[in-house]
Parts: C-alpha cells; sequence; structure tokens
C-alpha cells in the first residue's frame, strides 16, 4: 500500500523482532524514499533489481514501489539483529 511508515515498522519488526527507534525508523523511511526516487527515474534499473529470483512481479504493482520495499527488506536482512539472536 501506500503506508511507507507501517511497512518500514512492520519489516523492521518481523526481521528483528522488536520495534524500531525513531532514529531508525527515520533512516529506513529516507532509505525507502531515496530508493523509490532512483527507481522511478530508471526504469531499467526498476526493472534490472526486480528480474532477480523466480518470483514474477503482481499485476497492478508499480514496479519503482515494489523495487524501493525490496532494498528495504534487503537492507534490513543484512541488519546485524536480523541475523544474529543475542
Amino acid at each position: 500500500g501506500d503506508n511507507v511508515g507501517a511497512m518500514v515498522r512492520d519489516t523492521f519488526r518481523t526481521l528483528t523482532s522488536r520495534e524500531p527507534s525513531v532514529r531508525e525508523a527515520a533512516l529506513l523511511r529516507r532509505l525507502h524514499d531515496e530508493q523509490l526516487a532512483v527507481f522511478e527515474k530508471d526504469a531499467k534499473a526498476a526493472d534490472a533489481f526486480l528480474s532477480v529470483g523466480e518470483s514474477r512481479l503482481a499485476n497492478g504493482l508499480a514496479k519503482p514501489r515494489v523495487a524501493a520495499a525490496g532494498i528495504l527488506a534487503k537492507a534490513l536482512m543484512n541488519f546485524d539483529e536480523s541475523v544474529v539472536k543475542r
């Protein structure tokens, strides 16, 4: 959907088992927004990012939005708290 803040919080919580701090949420929102701007200006970059893997893009979804969400998820999956339980 259009609620990027909720997507940031939900993805963070799913991958780390905690709520993001205000600072973390703001940084992740900025990452998403910057990547969305890149993908909106460069359709080939969005296509290249989305071509990785076997899943196909569902009809009706905007490629730049899906690619930006993918970058967000990728960044969070590389976050230490997503990988290591202390």
